[in-house]
């Protein structure tokens, strides 16, 4: 939700959404179908630790289809809506929003990722993120 309203109407016609519905793991499938239907253009998924935890699985097509996607996961360690939800709307009682954060990095490793990168303390985007994406193949 947040990176709607950060990119507002800069690249029209590009930023694909839920639209607020709650449609926690909305991105990675989202951004696989976007890649396929659009294969010249360099496509990102952006999504937040818990929501991309749950489409994880579409990893496999990913890999299996050579589809060169770029994906930045915000690893917080917190279901970000629901915790949200919690704050403004009991009294910030919260609970079964939170789980081991820092885990996707070591996760994706041996798995699918041809790099993986941590911003650290700064956040800054790592160089990786800039450079062109090969196609792999398993």
């Amino acid at each position: 939700m947040w990176l709607a309203q950060e990119l507002g109407d800069a690249l029209p016609g590009s930023h694909l959404t839920s639209g607020g519905l709650g449609a926690m793991g909305y991105a990675l499938p989202a951004g696989l179908g976007a890649a396929i239907g659009q294969p010249d253009r360099s496509v990102w998924v952006v999504a937040g630790d818990g929501g991309f935890q749950m489409s994880l699985q579409e990893l496999a097509t990913v890999v299996q289809e050579g589809i060169p996607l770029r994906i930045a996961v915000i690893d917080n360690g917190y279901l970000g809506m629901v915790r949200q939800w919690q704050e403004r709307f009991y009294g910030r009682r919260y609970s079964g929003h939170r789980f081991p954060g820092r885990i996707l990095l070591l996760w994706g490793k041996p798995m699918v990722f041809q790099h993986g990168e941590s911003t650290g303390a700064n956040n800054s985007i790592p160089p990786l993120a800039l450079q062109p994406l090969k196609r792999v193949r398993c």
